[in-house]
């Protein structure tokens, strides 16, 4: 997310993924990500803290999911992620809505 991150400080200098000719591929940690959040073993075993859960349902990486590069396709994790999880489904909807109406 580079400068767009919640956690980043104003003096911290973050490292640049892909340009403006290519995107980074994020599909491999979105795949983790929704493991994290989904898999109710994990989540017993290794809890999340509060600012792990704001940074990623913080709606920069939302929009970063939901962006397609190249073959890959993440929509299949967002869905698991909205499973059951009420509050996550409202921001991708609103999310949605709003790309929808950028059209």
């Amino acid at each position: 997310m580079q400068d767009a991150s919640p956690l980043k400080q104003p003096t911290e200098k973050r490292p640049t993924m892909g340009s403006s000719f290519t995107s980074a591929n994020f599909t491999p940690l979105i795949k983790l990500i929704t493991v994290m959040m989904t898999e109710q073993s994990l989540l017993t075993k290794y809890p999340m803290t509060e600012v792990t859960k704001q940074m990623i349902a913080s709606k920069d990486i939302l929009v970063k999911m939901m962006e397609p590069v190249g073959n890959s396709d993440s929509s299949k994790e967002v869905i698991l992620m909205c499973l059951n999880n009420f509050s996550m489904s409202k921001k991708v909807a609103k999310l949605l809505l709003k790309g929808i109406n950028q059209y």
